[in-house]
């Protein structure tokens, strides 16, 4: 009986020392996104009071959380939390996700809570939210404010407690021309440059990155004034809009659209100089150097392994990454692990063969 009060008092120490945490957590970041918006230039007024409005919601959301901490169970904490989080970064979505997945009961329960978000007034904090975060009007305020969040968070990114994904969603968009709708303005702009947006969306990462410098290499050597090139904002914004089906809608089944995010991450990075154009050329360089992406490497290493051969690839990818001195003195020791089913002349011209590809002197 009491090993049982004992561990009810633990579980109980837990949940409240993991709502702390999370309070704590919540604190942090509406430090970050405060100061991100006020470090960076709002020309729309509209947007700063709209920015204003939802932050405002999330104190309040904080506060209940504070008011409420000990009635409040982990899970509901934890939804509310989320909640808070939302509206510090405007994600409407997953806003949207845990108030109609968690909280209804509780709403119904705690009309202080439910007062909170106004919900059908004129001054309901998330009213007209879609304009602010999907308008092109207001490409420069979402983009200058999920840069200075990720600027901001730099130490809560460093230590993985803040990810660039949280505001992935500040996107810019193309523009929509009047009289048209968003679906048919899309498609409209997919048939007119269906050549160059099938370049990047039937790539593979390693295809753009090679794509991405011959569009930047002007820049190499650089790592600011990318943040305005012009076909890489085009690139961002045809990234953010065009879905899938659009691109299938014009090119039929020929259409692909491989690894959106990686390629849009990869795009922002550069413009804002979280890579410069030579980091990434360099990259590619060592991938293509790299002797487990050689596709001749059994043509050129089966017959002088034969049956051995599969076992020395996996040495080889094994040992990726590993400086070349190092690396190819590893492979050496495992080739003379084969003994006498690999012949000393076989094993002679391997090692040579290896030097070439490492770029080494034997």
């Amino acid at each position: 009986m009491n090993g049982e009060i004992e561990n009810s008092v633990q579980q109980m120490e837990t949940i409240e020392t993991n709502k702390k945490k999370l309070l704590d957590y919540l604190l942090w970041v509406q430090k970050i996104v405060i100061e991100a918006s006020q470090n960076i230039e709002i020309k729309k007024p509209e947007f700063s009071a709209k920015l204003s409005q939802i932050y405002t919601l999330a104190t309040t959301y904080i506060d209940f959380l504070e008011k409420h901490k000990k009635e409040l169970s982990a899970e509901q904490f934890g939804a509310i939390s989320k909640m808070a989080k939302s509206c510090l970064l405007l994600n409407l979505k997953t806003f949207k996700q845990t108030e109609e997945q968690t909280l209804l009961d509780f709403r119904r329960q705690h009309p202080d809570f439910e007062n909170l978000n106004k919900p059908g007034t004129q001054n309901e904090p998330w009213k007209d939210i879609k304009t602010f975060l999907y308008n092109t009007k207001y490409n420069n305020e979402r983009e200058r404010l999920r840069e200075a969040i990720l600027v901001a968070a730099t130490p809560l990114i460093q230590v993985q407690q803040f990810h660039p994904n949280n505001v992935e969603h500040l996107e810019r968009f193309l523009p929509t021309p009047k009289g048209m709708t968003l679906k048919d303005s899309i498609i409209s702009y997919v048939k007119e440059h269906q050549s160059s947006i099938n370049e990047w969306s039937s790539a593979t990462i390693e295809q753009f990155e090679k794509y991405l410098i011959t569009l930047i290499s002007e820049f190499l050597g650089q790592r600011q004034g990318l943040q305005e090139h012009p076909r890489l904002k085009q690139l961002e914004e045809e990234m953010a809009s065009i879905k899938f089906e659009y691109i299938q809608a014009i090119l039929g089944n020929k259409a692909k659209f491989l690894e959106r995010a990686k390629k849009i991450k990869l795009v922002r990075d550069l413009r804002f100089g979280r890579i410069s154009p030579q980091d990434l050329k360099k990259q590619i360089e060592v991938r293509e150097a790299e002797i487990t992406n050689d596709p001749n490497l059994k043509k050129e290493f089966g017959p002088l392994l034969k049956n051995k051969l599969d076992d020395f690839i996996k040495i080889l990818i094994d040992t990726k990454g590993m400086p070349p001195a190092e690396r190819m003195e590893r492979l050496k020791n495992h080739l003379n692990t084969y003994g006498e089913s690999i012949s000393f002349d076989s094993k002679r011209k391997s090692l040579t063969l290896l030097g070439e590809k490492l770029k080494l002197s034997i």
